[in-house]
Order: C-alpha cells, then structure tokens, then sequence
C-alpha cells in the first residue's frame, strides 16, 4: 500500500512541475478577418468569425495595420439603426496590446485590448481602455 501512496505522491510532483501556466501567442493571422455578434461581459469583449459584415456592429483586422468598423452612423441607436464602415488602424505593442484608433460619428476613437484567445471561430479580448 506504501507502494502506491508514493506512486501517486510521485505522479503528483510531476504534474505540478510540468504544469506550465499558458502563454498565448500573438499571430496576426488569427487576428486577421472578420468579427461580428460582440457579447460584452465586466471586461471583456467576445466576437464571432465571420466572411463579412452584416446589417450590425463589426470589426475587421485587415493585413498592413488596417482596420474597419462597422457601426452606427449617427448618435441615436434607436431603431431602426444605420450603419456605416469606417476606416482606421490597428497595431500590436511590445506588451502584447491591441490598439485601434478609427473616426466614428462623434470624432476619433482610440481603444485598447489585451487579446486572450482567438481561434477559428472566436475572439475574446480583454477592454483595456
């Protein structure tokens, strides 16, 4: 029974010491597309992959820093609600943040994003700011 109490003591201290915490790794190849359908939680923002935009808010991470924003076109979002793409840049710093600036109805907007996954089907960044 000692036998199997170290065993098991021993698969333990392995894992533990092989246990690394996961990193993810920036690709901008994953970032690249298109995202719709964001669902908002306390910080953080979740998009779904898509081929394009819909009638709806969206953003897309083209190559080159590019970046387009589909959203409303003026200040009232009471339906029925007009959106418009617009023009702007993205760019990833040393730190592993995501900043966009991009003009909207009301001047310039510039964010900023901690990006925690993408795959081919999602995005999830954190709102920095």
């Amino acid at each position: 029974m000692n036998l199997i109490k170290y065993l098991f003591a021993g698969f333990l201290l392995i894992s533990f010491i092989s246990c690394d915490k996961q990193e993810f790794t920036f690709t901008e190849e994953g970032l690249i597309g298109y995202w719709i359908n964001p669902t908002y939680s306390e910080n953080s923002v979740t998009y779904d992959r898509a081929d394009g935009f819909v009638n709806g808010y969206g953003i897309a991470f083209l190559e080159d820093g590019e970046l387009l924003v589909r959203q409303n076109v003026g200040w009232c979002g009471t339906p029925p609600v007009t959106y418009g793409d617009y023009e702007g840049t993205w760019e990833e710093d040393e730190d592993g943040q995501i900043h966009t600036e991009s003009p909207y109805w009301g001047g310039t907007l510039e964010q900023s994003f901690l990006l925690i996954s993408v795959d081919e089907e999602n995005l999830v960044l954190e709102i920095i700011d």
